[in-house]
């Protein structure tokens, strides 16, 4: 199955949001709803912003996917947003796995608890270098899940992956 997900940033309020729908249409749809929202509550007295402010109203009253497109495009980069809202908009869509599809925990040997204290402690969330013969050496990692290749990620398993923020966070949506 393919979700739609919609994100947005409010710079002013430091806001991230995120909401899922079951189709383009949907997604694009709803962010031109804000979009039109945030025009709506400004009170818009220089030109440019006037004629910015009716492309992206115009686009929108096409009410077609592509117009959609080209709308929240236009509102990420224009000037009303840049210099007076600051809140972009992402569209986007992922495929959601079933359950049949998890990794089955792998449940450590009760030999693993006893003798094996650690000299080094990690601090703040910090993840430790992987040893060399655990992970390959190569730059990043692939999401085991969606199959992303994030070149700053770390693996955290044998065959060189881990799982990425988006995954972690829809599996917790949808578990």
């Amino acid at each position: 199955m393919i979700i739609w997900i919609l994100e947005y940033y409010d710079e002013g309020s430091d806001d991230f949001n995120i909401n899922v729908f079951d189709s383009e249409l949907g997604v694009k749809k709803q962010a031109c709803s804000d979009i039109l929202n945030f025009i709506g509550d400004l009170t818009l007295r220089d030109q440019s912003y006037i004629d910015e402010a009716k492309e992206i109203n115009d686009l929108i009253s096409q009410a077609t996917i592509r117009s959609y497109n080209e709308a929240i495009r236009k509102w990420n980069s224009s000037s009303i947003n840049t210099d007076i809202v600051g809140a972009y908009f992402t569209c986007r869509d992922m495929l959601v796995h079933p359950a049949a599809d998890a990794d089955e925990p792998e449940i450590l040997d009760p030999s693993f608890f006893s003798g094996n204290v650690k000299q080094n402690i990690t601090k703040n969330n910090h993840v430790p270098a992987a040893s060399s013969s655990k992970i390959s050496n190569s730059c990043g990692a692939t999401c085991r899940k969606c199959h992303s290749k994030n070149e700053y990620a770390v693996a955290d398993q044998s065959d060189g992956t881990y799982l990425c923020r988006s995954c972690k966070m829809f599996y917790n949506v949808f578990s």
